[in-house]
């Protein structure tokens, strides 16, 4: 069985996921893609959606900012 290719998608799901396990259980892929949307657009820190899910957010699409700019959107 072959694996498929990382997207973009996989990518806020894990990002959403791992919110969820830190006890911010409502976090979904959708919060996560609108927050790195509007990171891509140049907001920061309180200009983010989603309160404090979206800085928690932040630090992880920053962290990994290379790599998911490099993934297929789907």
């Amino acid at each position: 069985m072959s694996r498929r290719d990382p997207t973009l998608t996989d990518a806020m799901e894990a990002i959403a996921k791992s919110l969820r396990d830190f006890g911010y259980r409502d976090a979904t892929a959708v919060m996560i893609r609108e927050v790195y949307d509007a990171w891509i657009s140049g907001k920061r820190a309180s200009d983010l959606p989603h309160g404090i899910v979206g800085m928690f957010a932040e630090q992880q699409i920053a962290e990994h900012a290379e790599m998911l700019a490099s993934l297929p959107k789907y």
